[in-house]
């Protein structure tokens, strides 16, 4: 049987919306033409516009087709439009929906992220290291059914297949790079299949990493990805740093040793040169994505909250798709801390509670704070990045800021702030209606009432 188009999947949902959901009033008669297809009224605004919380009471968000066409002030005298869906958010939060922009796609990962509120993704290193076809093919494949909406999930951006040094890694999904000429050839080739950015893997040498980032931006691609040490990145345009362990290099007491410990080595940075790396990364607008679920959260007091979350939950229906042996481990791998001999563990505790400085110090300045969580086979989609929120607040971010970074700064990153990470006039209808406010508690993000994407009611009240 052909599949429908998202046109007619939208007719088709907005129908069935008619006729189940008792929180969706119909409006006017069959007769009447609408000018809208769905309006949310009331509710408190967090447009994430601001870089300094701004919450709005609303009379109403009017969208059309998938995009938002007006937002009406809670003291306006303009009257709504009729349409035939409407939700009565009350005193509820309405949100841009989340993006995480830090993701290994696995083909479960779309519905279950959707459930949580993200709507868009970033994949950045295609297929995993066990993958069996081409991985370029493989994520364009997955992005085409979930633009088609064939495949319900959130909108999926891409960097196709990771470039590396001639000394760096060997696996299906990385690039090895033997000389600098190849680079415009390759970054040329991966424009043509639509990427949105590029990734660079750790083992680039200098003059490989400037060239990459040179010739990915006379193609208007950010480059994202690893780096060896945070100082030799950023000085050649670098405006992204993925995990604290590459700064830790570049500040380490004992650089030696630094190198040796690999991506366990924050415990050696020297505290006092903290400010100066700070000032370097805000005077280049770098983004720190710090995966602080994918590294500390076996150190985190919520170690143990997220494994008896996570048993709680794998037993539900959603999470059936995660294959068993992933499901099997998962709540125990919270917990890994607790089996470390204890000169390590005291090792990872002394890195996770530099890295809780680092990032207060940098958010409080201004800085570009993402809550990217890394997500792979060995994790549960969506849920981890609502936890990388958290975690940034537990190390003493603001709500606000944490916000900022799972929803207009991966936006900013991404180039596609026309379109998503705040809740604008024009731009594409990804709403998160939570019932309680997430600036008095940021855990308020997962009392989810409503998740729209392009306009189409994908989650609502249970």
């Amino acid at each position: 049987m052909k599949k429908p188009s998202n046109s007619n999947r939208k007719a088709l949902v907005l129908v069935f919306s008619l006729l189940i959901f008792g929180r969706c009033s119909r409006l006017g008669t069959e007769s009447s033409v609408s000018s809208a297809d769905l309006v949310i009224r009331n509710g408190f605004l967090l447009d994430m516009v601001s870089d300094q919380p701004q919450l709005k009471p609303i009379k109403g968000l009017v969208i059309s087709g998938e995009k938002i066409q007006k937002i009406v002030p809670a003291d306006s005298s303009e009257s709504l439009p009729e349409a035939p869906l409407v939700i009565e958010a009350g005193s509820s939060y309405i949100l841009p929906g989340l993006i995480d922009a830090h993701v290994h796609f696995r083909s479960w990962f779309p519905e279950i992220f959707l459930h949580y509120g993200v709507t868009s993704l970033m994949d950045t290193g295609p297929c995993g290291p066990d993958c069996e076809e081409d991985p370029n093919e493989w994520i364009l494949r997955h992005q085409r059914a979930l633009d088609d909406g064939s495949r319900k999930g959130p909108t999926l951006y891409i960097t196709g297949m990771k470039l590396d040094g001639p000394d760096g890694k060997t696996d299906n999904h990385i690039y090895r790079l033997q000389s600098l000429d190849e680079i415009s050839t390759k970054i040329d080739f991966l424009a043509r299949l639509g990427v949105d950015a590029i990734k660079a893997e750790e083992d680039l040498p200098v003059d490989f990493r400037k060239r990459i980032i040179e010739e990915a931006s006379k193609r208007g691609l950010p480059v994202v990805g690893h780096s060896r040490d945070a100082i030799e990145s950023i000085n050649v345009g670098m405006r992204f740093i993925e995990h604290t362990y590459p700064i830790a290099r570049a500040l380490a007491t004992d650089p030696e040793l630094a190198y040796q410990l690999g991506r366990s080595s924050e415990h050696l940075i020297d505290m006092n040169r903290v400010p100066e790396m700070i000032d370097l990364m805000l005077e280049n607008q770098v983004y720190l994505n710090p995966t602080l679920m994918g590294r500390f959260r076996f150190f985190s007091e919520r170690r143990f909250q997220y494994s008896r979350e996570d048993k709680e939950l794998l037993s539900q229906e959603l999470f059936q798709a995660i294959p068993e042996e992933y499901r099997s481990r998962l709540p125990d791998s919270h917990l890994r801390a607790e089996t470390m001999p204890p000169e390590e563990r005291r090792m990872h505790e002394k890195a996770y509670e530099n890295v809780k400085v680092l990032l207060k110090q940098f958010s409080s300045k201004g800085g570009l704070l993402l809550a990217a969580s890394d997500a792979l086979e060995t994790s549960m989609p969506g849920l981890w990045t609502h936890r990388e929120v958290q975690l940034l607040v537990d190390a003493g971010v603001t709500p606000y800021a944490a916000l900022l970074g799972a929803t207009r700064y991966p936006a900013e990153l991404m180039r596609k702030q026309d379109l998503i990470g705040t809740v604008q006039v024009g731009k594409q209808a990804d709403l998160l209606i939570v019932t309680a406010n997430p600036l008095q508690d940021i855990a308020a993000t997962q009392d989810i009432e409503y998740v729209i994407k392009k306009g189409i009611i994908e989650r609502r009240p249970q």
